[in-house]
């Protein structure tokens, strides 16, 4: 064994002394890893084959979230959901960083922001919502491109009513 043995990220150790150098040091391995774990493929988010990187890739977007503040959290799923749709990962984009993200409460008073100003945080919350609503568009195209389907226009209709409700919450700030 090496005497100088670098800790791996979810060691025990990782306290306030290694957590900004494991933060910095996030994004590059983790788009790495996405770019090698899903060929550019828009159908292979329904074969079976995709189902193991599928969950790897949640599971570790899920450990990075539970693991690090609030506000840089949300920041590392928006960045790991850019690198999903870049993929055609659109539902584990939608289910594991964007809606976490919507959800996260940006925009409540309570939120512990960590420096984040109020446009930064909305700026956040209406690209979680712009995202939800991107995947869903996706998805809906994938299942039913042609819209031969009744049920179809229906969910149209529900996708154009949060991309409505995005822009809303967009246009309460003057700067995005």
């Amino acid at each position: 064994m090496s005497a100088k043995r670098r800790p791996r990220l979810g060691a025990p150790i990782l306290g306030v002394v290694l957590l900004p150098h494991s933060l910095s040091a996030f994004p590059s391995p983790f788009t790495t890893r996405l770019t090698r774990a899903f060929p550019h493929s828009p159908l292979l988010q329904l074969k079976a084959s995709a189902w193991p990187q599928q969950q790897r890739v949640g599971e570790l977007v899920d450990w990075v979230y539970t693991r690090v503040p609030p506000h840089l959290g949300a920041a590392k799923l928006l960045e790991a959901a850019e690198a999903l749709l870049a993929k055609n990962q659109f539902e584990l984009a939608r289910r594991k960083c964007f809606i976490p993200v919507s959800e996260a409460g940006l925009l409540e008073a309570g939120f512990a922001d960590g420096g984040l100003t109020m446009t930064d945080r909305r700026r956040m919350h209406c690209t979680a919502l712009f995202g939800v609503a991107r995947c869903d568009a996706a998805l809906l195209a994938s299942r039913d491109a042609a819209l031969r389907h009744p049920q179809t226009l229906a969910e149209n209709l529900t996708i154009l009513s949060k991309f409505r409700d995005a822009t809303q919450v967009a246009l309460q700030e003057a700067g995005l």
